[in-house]
């Protein structure tokens, strides 16, 4: 999945592929600092929250699990991977469902992992062009 931001953080527009930071660029307001305060948000929400994911699973904590996926919702919002989204959705899905089927939390919690990598490394990008 390729996503195109179609804003401009600062003279040149960026292409990112896990990133799309249209809603940040919303609800900053096209502030420079606000931009830069948002992205570094994000950068450290990703760099806490999705290992948490991993090591409730890991120990079998469902419910907080569960509501690490919650709070994660509007973390992913402003990242705008839609695919780490719907992954974070269907994980969140199984445990409020107490549906728990570890092969799949694990396929989706690998996948959440491996986006948050990349759109990190881009979040670091966003946040150099800036300044």
């Amino acid at each position: 999945m390729r996503l195109h931001n179609s804003h401009n953080l600062n003279t040149k527009m960026s292409n990112y592929q896990f990133i799309n930071l249209s809603y940040l660029e919303e609800m900053s307001g096209g502030d420079h600092a606000t931009k830069k305060t948002l992205l570094n948000m994000l950068y450290k929400e990703l760099d806490q929250s999705v290992p948490k994911l991993r090591q409730l699973y890991q120990k079998g904590k469902w419910d907080e699990l569960g509501k690490t996926c919650h709070h994660m919702k509007s973390t992913l919002s402003f990242a705008g991977n839609d695919a780490m989204i719907r992954a974070n959705q269907q994980l969140w899905e199984m445990v409020t469902r107490k549906n728990y089927q570890p092969n799949q939390a694990e396929a989706a919690i690998n996948f959440i992992e491996a986006h948050s990598r990349q759109s990190k490394r881009e979040i670091k990008l966003a946040l150099k062009e800036l300044g």
